[in-house]
């Protein structure tokens, strides 16, 4: 859920895949909507999104051999 996504994108470390990754998946931003408030271009929000999900992933890896 939502709620849950919240606690994991804070402990992704880069600020700009944090910052990505919240107004996509919380605001629900268009990715030029992104673009355009952080000052960049598309394609540098695509590869810091990718960057960002991948730091979730693995997030999500350890949490689980934690458990």
């Amino acid at each position: 859920s939502l709620h849950d996504a919240l606690p994991i994108f804070d402990r992704v470390e880069d600020e700009a895949q944090r910052l990505v990754l919240r107004d996509r998946y919380i605001h629900f931003d268009a990715w030029e909507d992104i673009a355009r408030s952080m000052g960049k271009g598309i394609r540098w929000i695509y590869a810091v999104h990718s960057d960002g999900v991948a730091a979730v992933e693995k997030i999500l890896e350890e949490r689980s051999k934690m458990q």
